[in-house]
């Protein structure tokens, strides 16, 4: 069966970048894994017995783990991060899926690496590239046999000399004026620390972080990313998507518990300072657990009490009747 030379035979986690442009980074490291393993069955299958016990079914060598075997091999990211890349190659058709198991009950699945779809995205790819390149090429060509094109440049260079000649004119006037009619500015300290950029940076920022969000949250609607993109406006990129890996790792799935988070940190701007107020967060939450525990304990030691005097009392009207039955008796 012919294989796809974007996957590796050795050396887990060392993947092709062009692997990475096709199909994403992170699919890129977890295709190369189910790779690395099912190729450590065909190479244990020194004799070509092609059995189960080789882990060769169905024409294909496979491999299984589950979700928290592999989140062993991937520790970096969250158990839900693992499920999602898992599921993105299975709707992409890169991986195939089968369950093996010789117990019933076992629901773990058995991936082998779709050789064949890969191939064809490669091709697909290349294809494209090409295409592009072949349209560069042309336009070039157009261009260098254009009659106009020198006339075109000359025009051009001869309008950015008049806007440079114009603007230093306006500089210097300018400059002249502030002269005359403007004080001299007090000296601060206080300095910005807000980079300035461009609206175009802005709105490219602003689309990576929305996709982030709807990869690890959920999909934005046209409300919920009118109220997103507010937000973001004033914070750092860091500071979003540490939040939103944070909430992700909480198992956040809606907009409405993302923005409970967003007022419970609204006034924080670093990450570092995120980290801190969520350590603070666990730590009370952790000592409130304990606090109920020890509550529990100290009243479940308390009935107990009750039960041993009850039972004390009763012995003792229990003693006192049989002293009253013998005194009768005598």
């Amino acid at each position: 069966m012919e294989k796809s030379r974007l996957l590796r035979k050795s050396r887990p986690i060392v993947y092709d970048m062009d692997l990475a442009v096709l199909i994403g980074d992170r699919e890129a490291q977890v295709l190369q894994q189910i790779e690395y393993w099912c190729n450590i069955k065909e190479q244990a299958d020194l004799r070509n017995e092609k059995t189960i016990e080789m882990g060769y079914i169905n024409g294909y060598y496979w491999t299984y783990n589950t979700i928290e075997e592999w989140h062993k091999q991937f520790p970096c990211w969250s158990l839900m991060t693992i499920r999602r890349l898992l599921k993105n190659l299975r709707d992409k058709n890169l991986v195939i899926t089968g369950n093996f198991n010789k117990k019933g009950y076992d629901r773990t699945l058995w991936y082998t690496v779709n050789h064949e779809e890969l191939i064809r995205l490669e091709k697909e790819s290349e294809n494209k590239k090409q295409e592009n390149k072949n349209s560069i090429c042309s336009k070039r060509t157009n261009e260098e046999n254009n009659p106009l094109k020198d006339n075109k440049n000359e025009k051009i260079i001869e309008n950015i000399h008049v806007f440079k000649k114009n603007k230093s004119k306006v500089q210097k006037e300018q400059n002249n004026m502030f002269k005359k009619n403007e004080p001299i500015p007090k000296n601060t300290t206080k300095t910005s620390t807000k980079i300035s950029t461009s609206s175009s940076s802005d709105e490219f920022e602003s689309n990576n972080l929305i996709d982030y969000f709807n990869e690890n949250i959920c999909e934005l609607k046209k409300t919920t990313r009118v109220k997103f993109e507010k937000f973001i406006e004033n914070k750092s990129i860091e500071f979003v998507k540490a939040l939103i890996d944070y909430q992700a790792e909480i198992n956040t799935k809606s907009y409405a518990g993302f923005a409970k988070a967003i007022d419970n940190f609204k006034d924080l701007e670093t990450v570092e300072e995120l980290n801190e107020a969520i350590e603070k967060f666990r730590a009370s939450k952790k000592q409130k657990a304990e606090f109920a525990n020890k509550t529990k304990k100290s009243n479940k030691n308390k009935v107990t009490t009750f039960e041993e005097t009850k039972e004390q009392q009763l012995q003792s009207y229990n003693d006192v009747v049989e002293d009253d039955f013998n005194n009768l008796t005598l």
